[in-house]
């Protein structure tokens, strides 16, 4: 039993990291030379970059996307750059029937087609074509303190500026990834970073699932019965609340739940025996 369970570790690791090495670098560096304002077909991915020179709002529509599907919107730069493949498999879940690492290599990526990206000023439409198989992923950069107002199938997910990277997949809001090649991953390995500690583009910030920190003091944050709070905390390294963002179902900001959730405080969370900043995400009900 424990050499079965040694020998599983070993596998997973391995995996993921010649996936990592052989198959994530040239998608980054594929995704970096891209020019502006043009569609490049690699046979993996596409890729456009657009100039939105003193936008203050841009609006990003996501229509008839699949559970599975996978977007990632991030802040960062001048421009807009967005990046999109289809991954043809099921994406791996751990413990799932039917679930097997020797089933996913070689990983097949597609670029998505060029007519299913529009661009009108700073709306930006997305069409999944209803024939298309596998798992979208589509990983969008906006310029740095632009709110954007996200619609997916027709439903507002976000109406904010964005400083933390997020994910829209399986019908909820979660924290984004850090590069184009980790969302290419996630596209496959759908759960393998949830329970993880993941260190973010800030130095000594991670990302850290809501169930491993312990919260030191609760104040009643007044969410009516029915309703629900998608709320992303900032904590510092002495476990006080320096940043929150809550929206409701319809992508709102709540700034009443904001300001009582800057008053939870939690026990420093450690990594390496130091304690450092942290991200996390939580549902309220």
């Amino acid at each position: 039993m424990l050499r079965e369970s040694l020998l599983r570790y070993w596998r997973w690791t391995i995996g993921l990291g010649l996936a990592g090495s052989f198959f994530l670098t040239p998608l980054l560096a594929q995704a970096q030379e891209v020019p502006a304002r043009t569609f490049q077909r690699s046979g993996r991915l596409l890729s456009k970059r657009i100039e939105v020179k003193g936008a203050e709002a841009i609006r990003l529509l996501c229509e008839g996307m699949a559970e599975d599907d996978l977007i990632v919107v991030r802040s960062q730069g001048k421009d807009v750059q967005i990046i999109g493949g289809v991954y043809h498999g099921v994406p791996f879940r751990r413990g799932a029937r039917g679930s097997r690492l020797s089933s996913l290599f070689p990983l097949s990526y597609a670029p998505l087609p060029e007519e299913t990206l529009e661009v009108r000023g700073a709306e930006i439409v997305f069409r999944r074509p209803i024939a298309l198989r596998g798992v979208v992923f589509l990983d969008i950069s906006v310029p740095e303190g632009v709110r954007v107002h996200w619609v997916v199938n027709g439903h507002a997910v976000l109406d904010a500026s964005l400083r933390e990277p997020l994910s829209f997949s399986d019908g909820r809001l979660g924290i984004g990834s850090r590069t184009v090649a980790e969302t290419a991953m996630r596209a496959v390995f759908r759960d393998w970073m949830e329970d993880k500690v993941i260190p973010l583009s800030e130095p000594g910030e991670y990302a850290v699932p809501w169930c491993r920190l312990v919260v030191r003091k609760k104040v009643e944050l007044g969410i009516k019965a029915g309703e629900v709070r998608r709320v992303i905390l900032g904590i510092d390294e002495t476990g006080r609340v320096v940043r929150t963002l809550a929206f409701t179902d319809d992508g709102r900001r709540d700034a009443e739940v904001e300001a009582r959730m800057q008053q939870w405080e939690f026990e420093p969370f450690l990594v390496d025996g130091r304690p450092v900043r942290v991200v996390t995400m939580l549902t309220l009900r």
